[in-house]
């Protein structure tokens, strides 16, 4: 019984090892960069995580509820039911997508004020270009890909 479920479990294990691999090595880079962009990283680790288990809360229970359908017989019903929390998945991931991507404005507007990082908030993502101009601004004097 348990080496069967080992063996279930041996790719959901391999995938998380692999995120875990990502992650610390993402963490890695920015901790060479400097204290400002582990900050960076940190806050942006935890939204993704915060989003990830929230529309994974959602695939939990649309499996419970199809199961119980099928369990029941109704075929109909299950299908109806994969449609519609699939039409809620969709909806509360472009929701989601939305609101990270409006995030790279308005995020680091809670972490500097100054003026001239106005122009700057515009980052289309973690390590992109525009993120470095961003922290470069945050924590002048320093080069981010330098850590000085």
């Amino acid at each position: 019984m348990v080496r069967a479920q080992l063996t279930a479990g041996r790719e959901l294990l391999l995938r998380e090892a692999g995120f875990q691999a990502a992650f610390l090595s993402a963490a890695a880079v920015a901790a060479r960069m400097g204290a400002a962009q582990v900050a960076a990283h940190q806050i942006g680790l935890q939204l993704w995580t915060f989003t990830a288990l929230l529309l994974d809360s959602f695939a939990i229970a649309a499996q419970s509820l199809v199961g119980a359908a099928l369990g029941s017989g109704d075929v109909t019903a299950a299908r109806r039911t994969a449609w519609q929390v699939s039409k809620y998945g969709l909806g509360a991931g472009i929701v989601f997508g939305v609101l990270l991507a409006a995030g790279w404005w308005l995020i680091p507007a809670a972490f500097t004020s100054r003026p001239r990082c106005s122009t700057r908030r515009t980052c289309c993502g973690p390590g992109s270009p525009a993120c470095s101009r961003l922290w470069r601004c945050v924590r002048p004097g320093r080069r981010p890909d330098r850590g000085r």
